[in-house]
């Protein structure tokens, strides 16, 4: 395989990662309202349960980000 198309396949594996990933995030939206009652908390407890874990992945993208510069994409996947 060329480097280019290796280089589209790390992309594309990138990508669907990415977008399985937030589909999740997103699909916890539908779960506030049995959240609050549930749990018992209001919309500002069910809503940090969700920003706490899109927070974390912004702040560990920076680290897997230069990691992959570093060793390279295809050594990092």
């Amino acid at each position: 395989m060329s480097k280019d198309v290796n280089r589209w396949v790390v992309l594309g594996l990138c990508f669907l990662a990415t977008y399985v990933t937030f589909i999740g995030f997103a699909g916890t939206a539908a779960l506030i309202p049995l959240m609050l009652e549930d749990f018992h908390i209001g919309i500002g407890e069910a809503v940090l349960f969700m920003a706490i874990p899109l927070f974390l992945c912004g702040v560990y993208s920076i680290f897997t980000g230069r990691l992959g510069d570093h060793i390279g994409p295809e050594k990092l996947l």
